[in-house]
């Protein structure tokens, strides 16, 4: 049974929108980064979640304004992901996010609404077949590798 599908290009931008970006990895792909993503199914208050990744092909720069935070659970992504050519044949890809904010002592409850930005030749999107219903906190580590799993991501990631 097929788990992972590719997105079309603009089910990959929108990809981001309300979505949690769990992990940003670079031990995947050579020259490129990954947002792992959990992606609601819809804007339902108890809609479903896939997992997803971006992968951002020939990344050159990273811009996250973390704010000196660890990032436990995440961070929550508010926008579709936006794109703009730049002159040296790269593109700029930005989405706004909550991000979260360390005060000395260990997470503020307080969040920063902050602009994440990825220079990359081009991007790819992939997502689960299959849905899971989140718990309290997102989807259980076990739950997001039985929808889609690393190897099978990056076979597909790699395939084109």
């Amino acid at each position: 049974m097929k788990q992972v599908v590719s997105l079309p290009s603009e089910e990959t931008l929108r990809a981001t929108l309300d979505a949690k970006l769990v992990a940003i990895r670079w031990d995947l792909i050579p020259w490129s980064m990954v947002f792992d993503l959990d992606v609601p199914t819809s804007e339902a208050k108890n809609a479903g979640i896939y997992r997803a990744w971006i992968v951002f092909k020939g990344m050159s720069q990273l811009t996250f304004p973390s704010h000196g935070a660890r990032l436990p659970n995440g961070c929550c992504l508010t926008s579709i992901l936006t794109c703009e050519s730049r002159p040296d044949g790269f593109q700029d890809y930005a989405v706004t996010g909550i991000l979260p904010i360390f005060d000395g002592n260990g997470l503020s409850d307080a969040r920063q609404s902050a602009r994440i930005v990825v220079c990359a030749q081009g991007i790819k999107g992939l997502r689960s077949e299959s849905s899971a219903i989140p718990s309290e906190f997102g989807l259980p580590y076990a739950t997001r590798i039985a929808l889609a799993s690393d190897a099978e991501l990056q076979a597909m990631a790699e395939d084109s």
